[in-house]
């Protein structure tokens, strides 16, 4: 119930903007070389434009699966700039049901279960400002799918910390270890030290 309020609480947030005026990408920053002019995401998806993803840098970039997932979305939408913002939001939407769940399971691991703690902290993410570029600026979006694949990450490492089995924590552990790194540059210059 209470995950469902926060999450609501986000798409209620940032979904207003979505109503008014037309939603155009932004040429003059890092949308024409994104979206505009990537032919890498504008071909039709085969074996060998996922293969180009996972080994082309561009703008200095390496993010194969935020590449996918713009190629997915124009392949459904074509070069609509509405469609991606939609994307991104339903990904800020599951980044805070799968925060409110991490949140929670730390704190049952910690002996101190406290629902109403990880409703509020949630909800602090799902509507604070900071997000705004990340939903709303299509070239950002491979921030929320960052953040998703980290959550995920730390989830699945809780996870693994309650698991018996040797091979479920190798699993999880391995799992946890890739998801993240191939989505954004974030992550990638947040872990080189």
């Amino acid at each position: 119930m209470l995950v469902g309020t926060v999450a609501s609480a986000a798409v209620a947030y940032y979904a207003s903007p979505f109503l008014h005026g037309p939603w155009e990408f932004i040429a003059s920053w890092d949308d024409s070389i994104n979206f505009l002019d990537n032919t890498m995401i504008q071909q039709p998806l085969s074996i060998s434009s996922i293969v180009s993803m996972f080994t082309t840098v561009k703008i200095n970039v390496y993010e194969p699966l935020s590449w996918l997932l713009k190629a997915l979305v124009h392949s459904v939408w074509g070069m609509d700039p509405f469609a991606v913002r939609t994307v991104t939001l339903v990904l800020h939407w599951v980044n805070c049901l799968v925060l409110y769940a991490t949140s929670a399971r730390l704190l049952r691991q910690l002996g101190q279960p406290h629902p109403l703690g990880c409703f509020i902290g949630t909800l602090l993410y799902a509507v604070h400002p900071i997000h705004v570029e990340v939903v709303g600026w299509p070239s950002a979006q491979p921030y929320a799918l960052a953040m998703l694949f980290t959550l995920l990450c730390f989830y699945t490492h809780l996870h693994a910390l309650e698991c018996t089995s040797r091979h479920h924590r190798r699993f999880f552990s391995i799992l946890s270890m890739g998801m993240p790194r191939d989505t954004s540059r974030l992550y990638a210059t947040s872990f080189q030290r």
